[in-house]
């Protein structure tokens, strides 16, 4: 029980890193802020990414008629939860004490875990009540006032984990450092229980077949393939090695092991498919759509226009559409022809320019009689 206790001691202390290290992130990015604008949540209050995200986030719920984020003397929440957060803490390891002592059995750790557990999916589902309400009080005298398809008043909930697009901004919210310090905590706890009760038949048995299961769960979960954001002048192509700029050409892949790849076109996407990767090894194939600039759709269920009066920065006049009517309009102003992606694969089968390249050999192109 002396290893059992110690892991148990070392687990519930770990919770304590919430009193100094951020729970949860939210993101957001959009053109006017290409830095992003993003926020810290600790169980005790908010605090920006940056110096002043608070107040420029605070700046544009003003104009869409969303509260200001609350302080932390405006949230009952953050009151309590630093106090079960300690409290708990601290019963966790004084039962690990005992636990090195022998004077409790395991079972006392998982009924901690239970509890424990149970708090959190409470304070998690707490959480999205609250961003529901932050989402859709809206004050009805705001500056702007946006309709939805159905001619109702849009709302602006931020996702409760994952990706979310959101006007003209890119929305992310993830657990941040704490998130994973507690995670970790959680598993110490769940290893404390097992290894005291592997004295047992079953309990080997257990510990055989559980902790394998249990660490490949969470080797799972924080290794699951995912989008990542496009850092548009910092990330360079995987294909060309060029700078990613533009946000209306861009694209990325997705493996299904979790490897991530991007471009600055999807020219050089398609290339790159060609001869580096198999397609069906691919978990998302991904292109920016070209009336929603920074925005990636997926391109196997996209429609594609090839026009020179369209340059894209690879040369080959590329542009990804999310809908066949939204291409068909673009054709009748710019002129050119429409392909699937299966017809666009085939039809990129020369060597790519650069669009400064094609640009000079229209320049030197002789006209004919």
């Amino acid at each position: 029980m002396r290893n059992a206790g110690l892991l148990m001691i070392v687990g519930a202390a770990l919770f304590l890193g919430l009193f100094f290290l951020p729970l949860w992130n939210i993101r957001l990015i959009a053109p006017q802020y290409p830095e992003g604008l993003g926020m810290y949540i600790y169980i005790d209050g908010l605090k920006g990414v940056s110096k002043n995200d608070i107040s420029n986030i605070n700046m544009l719920n003003h104009y869409i008629g969303m509260k200001h984020l609350p302080k932390a003397e405006d949230m009952w929440e953050f009151r309590v939860f630093p106090l079960v957060v300690g409290i708990m803490a601290a019963i966790g390891i004084l039962i690990g004490i005992l636990g090195m002592m022998k004077k409790v059995k395991p079972s006392v750790f998982l009924i901690w875990l239970i509890i424990m557990g149970i708090l959190g999916i409470l304070g998690v589902y707490d959480f999205n009540q609250w961003l529901v309400e932050y989402g859709s009080d809206l004050d009805p005298s705001a500056s702007i006032k946006l309709m939805d398809e159905s001619g109702k008043a849009m709302t602006y909930k931020p996702p409760l984990i994952g990706y979310q697009k959101m006007l003209n901004f890119d929305v992310y919210s993830l657990p941040s450092t704490g998130g994973y310090i507690m995670g970790t905590g959680f598993l110490l706890v769940f290893l404390a229980y097992l290894v005291g009760i592997k004295a047992t038949k079953r309990a080997k048995a257990t510990l055989v077949y559980m902790i394998p299961i249990f660490l490949g769960s969470s080797l799972l979960f924080s290794c699951a393939p995912k989008i990542e954001p496009m850092r548009y002048g910092e990330d360079e192509c995987d294909a060309c090695r060029m700078k990613i700029i533009s946000r209306t050409h861009a694209a990325q892949l997705v493996s299904k092991k979790g490897k991530n790849y991007k471009f600055d076109a999807t020219e050089c996407m398609i290339r790159f498919m060609e001869r580096e990767v198999k397609e069906e090894d691919m978990l998302h194939i991904l292109s920016a759509n070209y009336l929603d600039a920074g925005v990636l759709i997926d391109a196997t269920k996209a429609t594609f226009i090839i026009s020179e009066n369209i340059p894209s920065p690879m040369g080959a006049f590329l542009s990804t559409l999310k809908t066949r009517e939204e291409a068909e309009k673009l054709l009748e102003e710019h002129g050119g022809e429409l392909f699937t992606w299966e017809e666009v694969k085939h039809q990129l089968d020369k060597p790519l320019k650069t669009s400064h390249e094609a640009e000079s050999d229209q320049t030197n192109e002789e006209p004919t009689d």
